[in-house]
């Protein structure tokens, strides 16, 4: 098993124990925001917080997918 995988099913093992969540598969088509923050270039040491605006490169994005909330 990968890191990735590793990582996936300790939070897996953790939720089903606390009860804190749950997971929900969303496939990339209807989450494409989440995809393009993904593929986002930044710094890794560096902390970002949005409070009011999405970042630039969202905007668009949020637009197509009808996320007035954000808009």
């Amino acid at each position: 098993m990968d890191e990735t995988g590793v990582l996936c099913r300790s939070i897996s093992l953790y939720v089903k124990s606390s009860g804190a969540g749950w997971w929900q598969h969303i496939c990339r088509e209807a989450n494409i925001a989440a995809h393009v923050m993904a593929h986002v270039e930044t710094r890794w040491d560096e902390r970002m917080v949005w409070i009011d605006d999405p970042p630039t490169c969202l905007i668009y994005q949020l637009q197509l997918d009808n996320v007035a909330a954000f808009i």
